[in-house]
């Protein structure tokens, strides 16, 4: 095959171009500081990057997903301590009055103190968490969950859980319903020991007391099950958290440039831009003198 003039040309014409592209890429480089701008870059690198940046901005989801149930865990660990010190208010009162030596005057007295504590623990488990009370389970109410009439509690929220997805694979239930508030019986053991005091009826103070014993231990047993599940939510974040600056690191890695490299990279190419336009120069002053010839 003969090479001609035109076919060197061509040829040179076509590595101008090719290191024009490459400087252009070069600068792109330095601008922005990232070595990966495009797929054709780096295909492998581009998709691995890809895949990291959509892990990370999951976790990033998970992350306030956790957030969202650690201030909700909060607020019921906090309703629940306070509804287990109420138990053991009333279990305290109730043995006062229990007690042979106390008269109707007494328990008179005592049973003032137990109403007040009856109408807080009500209090306390219509808490709420952004407009949302916590024990209500998935209901949406317009009232409260807990309602307190002639000295009887009634709940209308229902016993459905709240998940949250903190991780791949893992979905946590956040929330205590009212029917486990309910079922602790907390509130009748107050109702009944209200009345027995009320009544001066030792037996009955005696029974609510033993009730109140029960519910206080069911009580204590929520609050703990609420922490560990704080303790389990605050490792899933630790690991979440480690494993996104691990993926920023991965990503820096793939796609970020190097300034000092990239400007030497950068010169090569200007020069071996440089050389290209100089044989172009000679091929088309050399075609013209063959042409004047």
């Amino acid at each position: 095959m003969r090479i001609t003039q035109s076919m060197i040309l061509r040829n040179t014409l076509y590595r101008v171009n090719l290191n024009r592209d490459e400087i252009n890429k070069a600068q792109g480089r330095i601008a922005t500081q990232k070595k990966i701008l495009q797929p054709s870059d780096d295909s492998l690198g581009f998709s691995q990057a890809v895949r990291f940046r959509r892990s990370l901005s999951q976790n990033k989801q998970f992350l306030k997903n956790i957030q969202d149930a650690e201030s909700w865990v909060n607020t019921t660990s906090e309703a629940l301590d306070q509804l287990h010190d109420y138990a053991m208010q009333a279990y305290s009162v109730a043995q006062k009055g229990a007690d042979g030596a106390s008269d109707a005057e007494i328990r008179q007295s005592l049973a003032v103190t137990v109403r007040g504590l009856l109408q807080e623990a009500v209090a306390i488990s219509n808490t709420n968490y952004r407009g949302k009370a916590v024990f209500a389970g998935t209901a949406t109410l317009e009232n409260q969950p807990f309602t307190l009439e002639n000295n009887v509690v009634t709940y209308s929220g229902n016993d459905d859980k709240i998940t949250r997805k903190v991780s791949q694979n893992v979905s946590a239930e956040i929330n205590v319903t009212g029917q486990e508030i309910m079922d602790t019986e907390l509130f009748t053991s107050l109702s009944d020991l209200v009345d027995g005091l009320e009544n001066n009826d030792q037996d009955a103070i005696k029974a609510a007391m033993e009730r109140l014993g029960s519910a206080e231990k069911e009580l204590l047993k929520l609050a703990t099950d609420s922490g560990s599940l704080q303790v389990n939510l605050g490792l899933i974040k630790g690991r979440l958290t480690e494993t996104n600056v691990n993926l920023e690191k991965y990503i820096s890695d793939l796609e970020d440039a190097h300034l000092e490299e990239e400007i030497v990279k950068l010169k090569a190419q200007e020069n071996a831009y440089m050389a290209a336009l100089k044989s172009t120069s000679e091929i088309l002053n050399m075609n013209i003198m063959n042409y004047l010839s």
